[in-house]
């Protein structure tokens, strides 16, 4: 299990570094570049405990660089962020990625970085997911987490539009 730890945080360093070189490439100067000879590069992530690797990635950034994490809401608001040159590059879910690639957006998804951190939580007295049944079950539209549930349902013989209420909240909730 530990290498599994390992291997992931060398490809989350290995994604950044990515970032960092093809932001370097571009030519064109951060907003923070300007005067003091270092440049700051911006990653946007959810404000998930599993999402927190940008948090780290100054420990692996070449000298001069700075990285300024902007946390956001949801994984669409970040794959705009990046599209539209608000941000260098985002921590978000492949959901949202693969739905700005069927729209021929400029976006491209360059590595995973998180290690799991998805699950289906409920009460202590529900034991499983059958017991779902007739439940109101939160979830993200359009998330890896809606994904996931929807397989899990369907698993267990169950259609998660008829044999639960799904609610929509956000991340944060």
């Amino acid at each position: 299990m530990q290498k599994r730890h390992i291997s992931a945080w060398a490809l989350t360093a290995s994604a950044a570094a990515l970032a960092l070189t093809m932001t370097g490439c571009t030519g064109e100067p951060s907003a923070a570049q300007a005067g003091d000879g270092g440049e700051t590069t911006q990653v946007a992530t959810l404000r998930q405990p599993h999402l927190f690797a940008p948090y780290v990635y100054q420990e692996f950034a070449p000298e001069g660089v700075t990285i300024e994490v902007v946390p956001m809401t949801d994984s669409t608001a970040i794959k705009n962020a990046v599209v539209n040159g608000d941000v260098e590059f985002g921590v978000l879910g492949v959901p949202s990625v693969l739905a700005g690639i069927s729209q021929d957006e400029d976006i491209t998804l360059v590595a995973s970085a998180a290690d799991g951190g998805t699950g289906i939580v409920g009460d202590a007295d529900i034991a499983g997911v059958a017991e779902l049944k007739g439940k109101k079950v939160g979830y993200v539209p359009g998330s890896s987490q809606e994904i996931l549930l929807r397989q899990t349902l369907a698993q267990a013989g169950m259609d998660a539009d008829t044999d639960v209420e799904l609610v929509n909240i956000g991340f944060a909730d």
